[in-house]
């Protein structure tokens, strides 16, 4: 599954033991199940369409009223070159790129079953397909603008192929606003036999020539699929795979390989989700056999990691640094940047690895349902809090998504059936899942409503803000509420995520250079390094408690300055000239954050 919307230092793996903040029941947040989303992959529900748009009926309702259902569309627009498990961003005109995919064709038989191309009986030999190989194709979606209410879904385009297949490969925005597009497999990983199917390569979008070759894919496949990769203030690309890192100079390439650019390995090699991972070994593929059925307990399995690491590989000598572990071993977490600054680390399973069809629970077992919360700012041993368990199991294909409301919801899951499988196989339940068996696909969406919505405070709200403004600019945010106190007004990046990986994902709390009863003068980021062009959430923060929030979208050009009122009280920078303040370079959220979230709207690909 895809989620589509809204940058912090990296975890990986560690070992060790730290205090975790435990609060009451009426401060750990709330989760309610909110509705069905009718979807899943090739599903009959979908009538055979690969994308479709859930509707949260609330979110955008005055004063922040939570969503209390959800509906699901068929009107949104039918993507043809098979799409699932591509790599996506957003570009720097708000639009989401889509590249690359699965080489398999669908074709509908006329009973309504759906029948891959390579299983098709005679009979459906010159059926049509609705759905054809996608691993070389590059796509566009244009999302209707606000207050539009003449569009309805978007638009998808086709702009062209790229010139190598990519199914798993990563999509990183760059500060230019277009997008670097690195590895991938050829096709479909068979994890019995993975030779011969690897493409370690990167290339940009728009394209800037061919392929480049690089060393590190080759090295760590398969483990290369959706490798870690982040944009940095500097405008390079941090690329992380197993415990080594190279850094891609996008603005001043070589023709030799890129290099780690001073970053040292990590102690331990891992499948990183960078807090929490697996800790398999990273030079070969774990298999079924090496994972273990439920009736054969002699076979080890990999247990979840609980380390954190992280690293700013901007610093002239970058060094990793280990925060407190998580509360709550975990492979395939979904992380989530919050509006206040902290990270939601939520689903997942406690041992295995990631991978396999719908219904092949065996990979990874027992789902994680703790939700543990970070906060970067606390001293060590108390960076953790456990907040309230989750209710819905979140394994392999699930996604979790920040709202413009400030709720979060969670998504998905191809392996609800495991409870079938695991600890003892029900008869006819294994290998094929057979009536009355456990549907594998999950489809209901689960609300978490966090701990700052909970402290009966007041929320600020905002009157409008500005569509578009350029780097370094200071513009207006105009309140509703009294701007006086405000603390901090902190912007999240729409983003994009599938597969525990969210490469748009970013936070960066913006400089505040005067404020008044009814109004914020706030100062972009300083360039595209820092903030990457595109559509980001501007949550202004009261008491802890944010705004319900507006979109504004970061562009590069020369910056403007909105005149400030002489009355105006200070905020957290200098007034005065639109570059005067600094403290954009300090106040990214880190560095890097191996998470999720999505685009605003819940489009799922």
């Amino acid at each position: 599954m895809h989620l589509t919307n809204a940058l912090a230092n990296v975890g990986a793996v560690a070992l060790g033991l730290a205090a975790t903040i435990t609060l009451t029941a009426a401060q750990q947040g709330q989760w309610d199940v909110i509705g069905d989303s009718a979807v899943y992959s090739y599903n009959n529900h979908s009538n055979g369409r690969t994308v479709s748009e859930i509707t949260l009926q609330g979110e955008e309702v005055e004063n922040g009223t939570p969503a209390v259902s959800s509906s699901f569309s068929i009107q949104a627009p039918e993507v043809y070159a098979n799409a699932f498990c591509g790599g996506h961003s957003q570009l720097g005109n708000g639009d989401l790129l889509v590249v690359g995919g699965d080489a398999r064709s669908l074709v509908q038989a006329p009973n309504g079953t759906v029948v891959i191309n390579e299983n098709l009986p005679p009979s459906l030999a010159t059926a049509p397909a609705f759905l054809v190989d996608g691993s070389k194709t590059i796509r566009i979606f244009k999302p209707c603008a606000p207050g539009d209410s003449s569009c309805s879904g978007g638009t998808w385009s086709q702009v062209g192929d790229m010139p190598v297949a990519r199914w798993y490969p990563t999509v990183t925005t760059l500060k230019d606003g277009s997008a670097i597009i690195i590895s991938g497999s050829l096709k479909n990983l068979d994890m019995d036999h993975p030779e011969n199917n690897n493409n370690p390569t990167y290339e940009y979008y728009p394209s800037k020539g061919a392929p480049r070759p690089l060393d590190i894919l080759t090295w760590a496949f398969p483990h290369s699929l959706y490798p870690l990769a982040y944009t940095m203030p500097s405008g390079k690309v941090w690329v992380f795979v197993s415990n080594k890192t190279v850094i891609i100079d996008p603005e001043h390439e070589s023709t030799g390989q890129p290099d780690s650019g001073g970053v040292p390995d990590l102690d331990e090699r891992v499948v990183p989700d960078l807090c929490g991972g697996s800790l398999s070994p990273a030079s070969a593929v774990s298999k079924a056999k090496n994972v273990g059925l439920a009736t054969d307990a002699a076979i080890p399995r990999t247990p979840a990691s609980n380390m954190c690491v992280q690293i700013n590989p901007d610093d002239p000598s970058p060094q990793w640094t280990k925060p407190d572990p998580l509360p709550t071993a975990r492979l395939m977490p979904d992380n989530v940047l919050l509006p206040d600054g902290t990270i939601l680390y939520v689903n997942g399973a406690s041992w295995g690895q990631s991978g396999g069809n719908g219904g092949q629970v065996q990979y990874a077992y027992p789902p994680v349902f703790s939700v543990d919360l970070f906060d970067p700012e606390a001293p060590a041993g108390k960076q953790w809090t456990k907040l309230a368990n989750m209710t819905v199991p979140r394994l392999y294909h699930s996604g979790a998504l920040l709202l413009p409301s400030g709720h979060v919801i969670t998504t998905g899951s191809e392996m609800s059936n495991y409870v079938d499988f695991w600890p003892t196989p029900k008869a006819n339940c294994w290998p094929a899942a057979n009536t009355p068996c456990t549907d594998p696909f999950e489809r209901r969406i689960e609300r978490f409503i966090p701990p700052y919505l909970q402290t009966g405070k007041p929320r600020p709200e905002i009157a409008s803000v500005p569509k578009t403004t350029t780097y370094g600019s200071v513009f207006k945010i105009s309140m509703k509420t009294d701007g006086t106190k405000i603390s901090r007004v902190n912007a999240l990046r729409y983003a994009t995520t599938t597969h525990s990986l969210n490469t748009d994902q970013r936070l960066v709390e913006l400089v505040i250079m005067g404020k008044t009863k009814d109004a914020l003068y706030v100062q972009a980021p300083k360039n595209g390094g820092i903030a990457p062009p595109g559509n980001w959430m501007l949550f202004p923060l009261q008491d802890g408690v944010p705004a319900v929030a507006q979109t504004v979208q970061f562009q590069n050009g020369e910056p403007t300055k909105e005149t400030i009122p002489s009355d105006a009280k200070p905020g957290n920078g200098k007034s005065g000239t639109a570059g005067a303040a600094t403290s954009n370079d300090s106040n990214i959220l880190g560095t890097v954050l191996a998470g999720l979230v999505a685009f605003v709207g819940g489009m799922i690909v």
